[in-house]
């Protein structure tokens, strides 16, 4: 009897790294964050005032946004894609690692920015959703078009009232873009998390989550070098708003 190794299931962030490198030609996240970092703080800085900074930096997180949203969404017809087998093909599990999940107080405790489980309505607000399928897509927008009732979805999310965002990313989530592009009012149990706590005690490169303590330094890896570009933008924005 002849047995066959099972391919190796891509982990997600590999799988991320490898679409990135397709798009952009010698993809290094730390100088693709840096080089993009600067230029937008050139951009900001022109501006005469407060209120201008803060229109600016609103500007570029709606197209970051958006650009994550839509490269997730393609990554289901990408040739590389497609060419993985169903065992190799990786599971984007609940979005636990886009942004930090806890930073080092002022004392160096560990304090963790998740504040509670709401029903929120995300019918305005920002999506970031990792789909597995396409296919699907359109029977959902035409059944939800002929629908009047709200549709509930209690699947793992995360809300970032902040940035007024919701990020899901596990399976029918392709289920939840359709929807939410059918205009019908949709409502999510999700995950609160407040990204302004980070702000004091986080910094990034780009690569890395840097937490600031000095007793000790705890980094983890970035899963996309622009949901670093995302941090700190809001950052940016959240400092100028207590001036």
């Amino acid at each position: 009897m002849r047995f066959f190794r099972k391919k190796k299931r891509l982990d997600a962030k590999e799988m991320i790294d490898k679409l990135l490198s397709k798009y952009y030609p010698h993809y290094d996240p730390k100088l693709f964050y840096k080089q993009i970092w600067e230029t937008m703080c050139s951009a900001i800085k022109i501006a005469s005032n407060t209120a201008q900074k803060i229109l600016m930096i609103d500007y570029y997180i709606d197209h970051l946004i958006n650009e994550i949203s839509s490269s997730y969404a393609l990554l289901t017809v990408h040739p590389f894609y497609l060419n993985l087998s169903k065992d190799e093909k990786p599971y984007f599990d609940q979005p636990r690692n886009w942004f930090p999940n806890y930073y080092f107080d002022s004392e160096h405790n560990k304090q963790f920015v998740i504040t509670g489980v709401e029903k929120k309505d995300i019918s305005k607000a920002k999506l970031i959703a990792l789909v597995s399928k396409t296919d699907n897509i359109p029977y959902y927008l035409y059944k939800h078009q002929q629908n009047e009732e709200t549709f509930f979805h209690d699947r793992d999310c995360r809300f970032l009232p902040y940035l007024n965002l919701c990020i899901a990313s596990i399976c029918d989530h392709h289920r939840l873009s359709a929807i939410k592009m059918s205009g019908k009012k949709v409502i999510v149990s999700a995950e609160i998390y407040d990204i302004t706590l980070l702000f004091p005690y986080v910094e990034t490169n780009g690569e890395t989550w840097i937490h600031n303590t000095s007793l000790k330094t705890e980094n983890e890896p970035v899963f996309d070098f622009r949901f670093a570009l995302l941090f700190s933008l809001a950052k940016m924005k959240y400092e100028l708003e207590q001036q």
